[in-house]
């Protein structure tokens, strides 16, 4: 699976800064300095290709990151 070269930079930052661990989207916005639109973008684009998991549904969400080496 391929992703564009704007998401993958943004997984691999993202993957960088939190690994496995859980974060939230404003801890993802803050250390990106996405406005919210485009980090937006880009995490409905990560979940339809199953690369970030929501966690937890409630309010705020929290995220996980799958492992680059579970989609190669």
């Amino acid at each position: 699976m391929w992703v564009s070269r704007w998401l993958g930079e943004c997984y691999s930052k993202l993957y960088v800064r939190f690994g496995g661990e859980l974060f939230t989207f404003s801890e993802a916005e803050e250390f990106l300095s996405f406005d919210r639109n485009r980090l937006s973008v880009a995490f409905s684009r990560l979940h339809s290709k199953r690369l970030l998991l929501v966690f937890e549904r409630g309010r705020p969400r929290l995220y996980r990151l799958l492992d680059a080496e579970n989609f190669l």
